[in-house]
C-alpha cells in the first residue's frame, strides 16, 4: 500500500520529469466552448440584415432544432448543451469569440466537435460572397480571423480558412466530427485573434452543431494566480459556483452549472485548482482558476464522477483528491491532465480534506467529526468533533500557518454552510476556537484555500485580517445574490 512518505517522494519525482520532459501545462482560451451555461455567454451571434428568422440557439444535442424542426444527432462527449443554427428561409449568421494568446506560448491547438447538416442535398455551393443575397450560397465555414475583422470578412482579414462546405458522403442528420488544428503560426504573434463559425443558405434548410470548442496554448501562463487571502467557492442553489476571496469579496460572475466542489492552490505556481462534483455535465472534472476573474480553465477528467475535495501536498506540490461513491476514496491527480488514480479506498465518504502543513498527516471531515491518517494510510482514526450548528454542514477544510496568525502556529479553517458563521477557525491539536470566526456574505462555502507565499512577514496583515485577530467584526461587502 502507499503511503503518505511514499507520494511525497513520488511526487517529488513526477515534478521532476514533467521539468525534464518539459511537460508544461496549457491554458484554455476559449470561454464556454462546451455550451454548458446553456446560453451564448462568451460568444456573439450576428445575423446579417434580411436573413428570415435565422439564429444560432443553445440546445439540447440530439433534439430537433428549433424553427425548421430538423433532427440532429446525439453527442456521446457532450453535455447538457451546443449550438445550433437554424432559420426559416435564406440566412447568413456568424457565431464568433475573440481569444487573446499570451506571449510565450509554444503551442497553440484548436479542438471542436461540429457537423453539417446541408438538407438541399446538393454538396457545397460557394458563391465569392458570404452572403444570401448572391445565389446559390449554402455551405458552412470555419476561420481565424484578425482582430477587427467583420463578422461575415472573407478577404485579408481571414488569416486561415479551416473548414469549407458541408458534411457528405452520407445522410442527414451526420454525426459529430472531432476536428483539430495546430495553430501556432497562425497565431505566432501574441495578441488577439477571432474564432468564426459561420454559414450562408437559400437553398434550403441547413444546421450547423458545435461543441467542445477548446483552444489550448502551451508555454504561456494567461491564467492569474492566488495571493495573499483566503479564497472560497460559494455554492449557489444546486450547481452554481461563485469564487470569491475573504479580502475581496466575489471575484468574477458565477459560473453557472459548473458545480465547482472544492478548491486548493499548487504551492508551486500559486495557481488555484477546483474540482467539480457529478451536478454537471463534466462530472469529476479538473480546472484551472483565474483568481483576478474566477474564469474556468478546463485540465480533463479525473476518472471519478464526483470529486468533492481536493488537497496539494505542502512544498511537494502533488494534488490528491477525495472520489465520492463506490470504487471512490483518496486518489492521486495529473494536474496536466486531470486523470486520477485510486490510492487508498476506506470506504467512507469525506466532504473535504486537507494536509497538514508539512505533509505528514491527512485530515478529513465525515459529517460532524474530523478524522486523521498518518503517514501509513492504513487507517483513519476519530480526531474530534466538529463546531456544527444544527442542520449545518462541513463543505471545505485548509490548514493555514502564517506568523502573522495564532503565534505562528498552523490552525485550521473550517467552510459550513450556515448564515452566521460560515468560516469556522481550529486548534489543529486542542480543536478549540483561535481566532474569532470569519462572517462572510456566502452561506454554502464548498472549498476554501490559502495562498501565503506571497504574503510578507515583514507588513502587518491586512486590516481586514487584523479584525479577525482583534475580534472586531470584519466588514462584509455587499454581494448581488443571484435568484
Amino acid at each position: 500500500m502507499r503511503n503518505i512518505s511514499r507520494l511525497v517522494a513520488v511526487s517529488s519525482a513526477m515534478t521532476m520529469a514533467g521539468v525534464l520532459a518539459t511537460n508544461v501545462a496549457a491554458d484554455e482560451l476559449i470561454t464556454n466552448g462546451d455550451f454548458e451555461t446553456g446560453d451564448s455567454s462568451g460568444w456573439t451571434v450576428t445575423v446579417k440584415p434580411g436573413s428570415l428568422d435565422t439564429n444560432f440557439s443553445i440546445v439540447p444535442p440530439g433534439t430537433e432544432v428549433p424553427l425548421s424542426e430538423d433532427p440532429t444527432a446525439l453527442n456521446p462527449d457532450g453535455g447538457d448543451f451546443y449550438a445550433v443554427s437554424s432559420q426559416n428561409g435564406p440566412g447568413t449568421i456568424a457565431l464568433s469569440q475573440p481569444f487573446t494568446v499570451p506571449a510565450g506560448v509554444t503551442s497553440v491547438t484548436l479542438t471542436f466537435q461540429m457537423f453539417v447538416n446541408d438538407w438541399n442535398e446538393e454538396g457545397a455551393q460557394i458563391h465569392e460572397h458570404f452572403d444570401h443575397d448572391f445565389e446559390p450560397n449554402q455551405h458552412a465555414r470555419v476561420d481565424i480571423l484578425r482582430v477587427g475583422a467583420g463578422p461575415f470578412d472573407v478577404g485579408d482579414t481571414v488569416l486561415a480558412n479551416l473548414y469549407l462546405g458541408v458534411d457528405e458522403g452520407g445522410s442527414n442528420p451526420y454525426d459529430y466530427t472531432d476536428h483539430s488544428f495546430v495553430i501556432t503560426n497562425i497565431v505566432a504573434t501574441p495578441g488577439t485573434y477571432i474564432l468564426r463559425f459561420a454559414e450562408v443558405d437559400n437553398q434550403m434548410f441547413f444546421n450547423m452543431g458545435i461543441d467542445n470548442v477548446s483552444i489550448q496554448a502551451e508555454g504561456g501562463s494567461g491564467i492569474a494566480a492566488a495571493t495573499c487571502d483566503v479564497y472560497g467557492m460559494q455554492d449557489y442553489g444546486l450547481n452554481n459556483s461563485q469564487l470569491f476571496s475573504v479580502g475581496g469579496g466575489a471575484i468574477g460572475p458565477v459560473q453557472s452549472g459548473r458545480d465547482i466542489e472544492s478548491i486548493d492552490i499548487d504551492p508551486k505556481t500559486n495557481i488555484i485548482y477546483g474540482s467539480s462534483g457529478r451536478h454537471t455535465a463534466k462530472k469529476g472534472h479538473l480546472y484551472r482558476i483565474d483568481a483576478n476573474t474566477g474564469a474556468l480553465h478546463s485540465v480533463g477528467a479525473t476518472g471519478f464522477e464526483e470529486v468533492d475535495s481536493i488537497s496539494f501536498l505542502p512544498n511537494v506540490g502533488g494534488l490528491y483528491g477525495w472520489a465520492r461513491g463506490d470504487g471512490g476514496g483518496l486518489i492521486e491527480i495529473d494536474t496536466n491532465t486531470g486523470a486520477g488514480t485510486l490510492i487508498w479506498s476506506p470506504g467512507t465518504d469525506a466532504e473535504d480534506i486537507t494536509f497538514d502543513i508539512k505533509g505528514n498527516y491527512l485530515y478529513g471531515a465525515v459529517g460532524s467529526t474530523l478524522w486523521v491518517t498518518d503517514s501509513s494510510l492504513e487507517a483513519a482514526k476519530h480526531h474530534c468533533d466538529l463546531p456544527l450548528a444544527s442542520g449545518s454542514a462541513v463543505e471545505g477544510l485548509e490548514m493555514v500557518q502564517h506568523p502573522n496568525y495564532n503565534n505562528g502556529e498552523e490552525f485550521l479553517l473550517v467552510g459550513i454552510n450556515d448564515d452566521t458563521s460560515n468560516i469556522v477557525t481550529m486548534n489543529i491539536d486542542t480543536c478549540e476556537p483561535v481566532v474569532p470566526n470569519i462572517p462572510v456574505p456566502f452561506d454554502d462555502v464548498e472549498g476554501l484555500a490559502f495562498e501565503s507565499g506571497t504574503c510578507s512577514e515583514e507588513v502587518a496583515a491586512p486590516a481586514d485580517v487584523q479584525s479577525i485577530n482583534s475580534g472586531e467584526p470584519m466588514p462584509i461587502p455587499k454581494v448581488h445574490v443571484p435568484y
